[in-house]
C-alpha cells in the first residue's frame, strides 16, 4: 500500500507541476505576450443591392451571426454589415447573409477575401470617419515618443481614449469619437508602449497598467500643456486597467472629471480564471481551480507578474469621479461580474450599462444609437 500511495502522490505532483507549467505558458501567450491585429477574414460569396453573403471557413466569427454592426475591409474599399442575419451551413462552411452598406471605395466581388473589423472604421483615414480635421500629434512618456490622433474642439475638457491590448489599436476609439466630435469636445486617441512600431515595454509583455499608466500620464500632460483644465478618460479592456492605474498612481489624477470604461479588465486574476473555465479538458471538463491556482503562481515567477498589482477591484478607492461602464453580457474575455463589482463598491459613482448579445468591446456594435445616447448624456452631465 505504501508504494501505491507514493506513486499516487508522485502522479499528482507531476500533474500539477506539468499542468501548472503548461497553463502558465498559456497565461503568457493568451494575456501577456504582445500581439498585433489578428487575421479575421471570410470569403465573400455574393453581393446584391443592400445585402452581402459571407462564408466562414477557417475563422468562426460569431459577431457575423448576430444583430451587430461590424466593418468589412478589402483591397479598394470598406463597408458595414448590420441587421438580423440569415445563416446556412453546408460541408464548405457557414454562410451568413447580412444587410450591407458601402462606405468607401469600390464594392468587393464574389470570391474575394474580406477582413471583419469589430472596430468598424479603418485606421487609415480617421478624418473621413469623423468628418472633421484630425491631426497626428506626438506626446512623450518615460518609455519614449508616441503618436495620437487629435480632434480639436471647444472648451477646456479633453477626452483621452486608451485602447485595449491583444491586437487592438487606437482605431478602437473611432466609434465613440464620433460622439465626442459631435459634442465638440477636444479628443485624443493615443498609442502607448507595445503598440506596433512604437517603443516597447522593457519586459516585452503587457503589464495591465503597472507601467503603461505612465504613458497615459504623458498624454494627460500633453493635454494640460495645451490648454486643457480637465480630462475625461475613456479606457477599453486593458485600457481600463491603465486608466485605473493612472488614477491610482498619477499626480495628475486630480485633473480627471469622469471616466468611461468599456469591457474593463480590472482584475487580471479573475479574467484568467474566467478564461480557464472555457478551456475544454478530457475528463475534467475544464481545468480544476487548484490547477489554475498553481499555474498562476508559476506564471508570477516565470513572468514577474504581480497579481495583486493588477487587481483594481480589491481596493477601488482610485475611483473618485463618476464612471460610465459598458459591459457585454456575452463577453467571453472579461467576466460580467467585473462591472457589477465596481458598481457594488462605488454605487454613487458608477453607472453600469449591460448589453445583451454583446461580446468583448461590442456594446457599441449591438446598439450604436443607444450607446451614443448614453455616452453623450454622461459626457454632458453637469
Amino acid at each position: 500500500m505504501t508504494w501505491i500511495l507514493v506513486v499516487a502522490v508522485l502522479l499528482v505532483m507531476a500533474f500539477y507541476a506539468g499542468g501548472g507549467w503548461y497553463f502558465a505558458g498559456r497565461i503568457n501567450s493568451g494575456a501577456l505576450a504582445v500581439r498585433h491585429p489578428a487575421d479575421r477574414t471570410v470569403e465573400l460569396v455574393d453581393l446584391t443591392a443592400g445585402e452581402v453573403t459571407l462564408r466562414e471557413t477557417n475563422n468562426d466569427i460569431p459577431a457575423l451571426e448576430g444583430d451587430a454592426t461590424y466593418g468589412l475591409v478589402w483591397d479598394g474599399g470598406h463597408g458595414e454589415v448590420y441587421g438580423p442575419p440569415t445563416k446556412t451551413s453546408d460541408s464548405q462552411g457557414t454562410e451568413v447573409s447580412r444587410s450591407f452598406r458601402l462606405t468607401d471605395g469600390s464594392p468587393p466581388t464574389a470570391g474575394e477575401t474580406v477582413s471583419v473589423d469589430r472596430d468598424v472604421y479603418p485606421p487609415e483615414d480617421p478624418a473621413e470617419t469623423l468628418g472633421t480635421r484630425v491631426s497626428e500629434v506626438e506626446y512623450t512618456s518615460p518609455a519614449g515618443t508616441f503618436g495620437a490622433w487629435f480632434v480639436p474642439g471647444r472648451g477646456r475638457t479633453w477626452v483621452i481614449f486608451t485602447h485595449g491590448a491583444l491586437g487592438s489599436d487606437r482605431s478602437e476609439a473611432l466609434r465613440a469619437m464620433q460622439t465626442t466630435t459631435d459634442l465638440h469636445l477636444p479628443s485624443l486617441a493615443i498609442e502607448y508602449r507595445n503598440d506596433s512600431e512604437v517603443p516597447q515595454d522593457s519586459s516585452g509583455r503587457y503589464q495591465y497598467g503597472r507601467t503603461e499608466w505612465r504613458d497615459l500620464q504623458g498624454a494627460v500632460r500633453y493635454a494640460l500643456d495645451r490648454g486643457a483644465a480637465r480630462v475625461t478618460l475613456v479606457g477599453y479592456s486593458m485600457g481600463a486597467a491603465i486608466t485605473a492605474a493612472f488614477l491610482q498612481h498619477s499626480s495628475l489624477a486630480s485633473k480627471v472629471n469622469r471616466v468611461v470604461l468599456d469591457s474593463p479588465m480590472l482584475d487580471l486574476r479573475r479574467t484568467i480564471e474566467y478564461g480557464a473555465q472555457q478551456v475544454p479538458l478530457p475528463v475534467f471538463g475544464s481545468p480544476p481551480g487548484s490547477l489554475v491556482w498553481v499555474a498562476e503562481r508559476i506564471a508570477a515567477a516565470r513572468y514577474d507578474l504581480d497579481w495583486d498589482a493588477v487587481d483594481y477591484l480589491e481596493d477601488p478607492s482610485w475611483l473618485t469621479v463618476p464612471a460610465l461602464v459598458f459591459q457585454g453580457e456575452q463577453d467571453l474575455r472579461v467576466p460580467i461580474d467585473t462591472g457589477r463589482r465596481l458598481r457594488s463598491a462605488e454605487p454613487d459613482l458608477v453607472t453600469l450599462v449591460e448589453v445583451n448579445g454583446a461580446g468583448h468591446v461590442e456594446a457599441w456594435n449591438w446598439g450604436p444609437q443607444a450607446y451614443d445616447r448614453k455616452l453623450a448624456a454622461f459626457l454632458t452631465r453637469p
